[in-house]
């Protein structure tokens, strides 16, 4: 197998297991969580934070009617990715080297599931874990779509998961004064 560690090796990025898609660790995680709230496969997800390609390479080969918008700050994970990790060029596959905040401000697209999976110790991008970010998120998901965030931590450390939480529950507590306000 393969594994692609980055940030002074404090975490693994992307996992390749010859002759399989799956990798028995949180990556598969993200094949049957949509599930949860829909009875089918998403016809359209987006990755940010993409590494080498585990989860999107995964979906492709499961589910190929999906449309994948794999987005990663570094479009040397992209190339590293198809060396390395089984990452194949397919046609619905979109591959956008970009930071994952720039890309919901600029894009149009509309997804079923979005999935962060940019939560890395020791590099925790600060502008990912806001109200304003998960608002871009929810602006982009169609109804009924899902978001799901993998919080990458230290050994013995909860407190980026309780940040997180705590953010997303502000998040919705917004959600639902603002329509309590609109219904008076």
């Amino acid at each position: 197998s393969r594994r692609l560690e980055l940030n002074e090796g404090h975490a693994i990025h992307s996992l390749y297991r010859p002759g399989t898609v799956l990798t028995d660790n949180y990556w598969d995680g993200f094949l049957v969580l949509p599930f949860a709230v829909r009875p089918r496969p998403p016809r359209s997800i987006a990755i940010l934070g993409t590494a080498g390609g585990t989860v999107a390479r995964a979906y492709a080969h499961y589910f190929p009617s999906t449309r994948i918008d794999a987005v990663d700050i570094d479009p040397r994970l992209f190339e590293i990715g198809h060396r390395y990790f089984g990452l194949e060029r397919r046609p619905q596959l979109r591959e956008i080297a970009e930071d994952a905040r720039p890309f919901l401000r600029r894009t149009t697209a509309r997804y079923d599931s979005i999935f962060v999976d940019a939560y890395r110790q020791p590099y925790i991008p600060f502008y990912l874990v806001t109200r304003e970010f998960f608002k871009l998120i929810r602006d982009h998901l169609n109804p009924g779509g899902t978001v799901i965030v993998n919080v990458g931590h230290l050994p013995g450390s909860d407190s980026l998961e309780k940040v997180v939480s705590a953010t997303l529950h502000a998040r919705s507590e917004e959600r639902r004064v603002g329509k309590e306000c609109k219904s008076r």
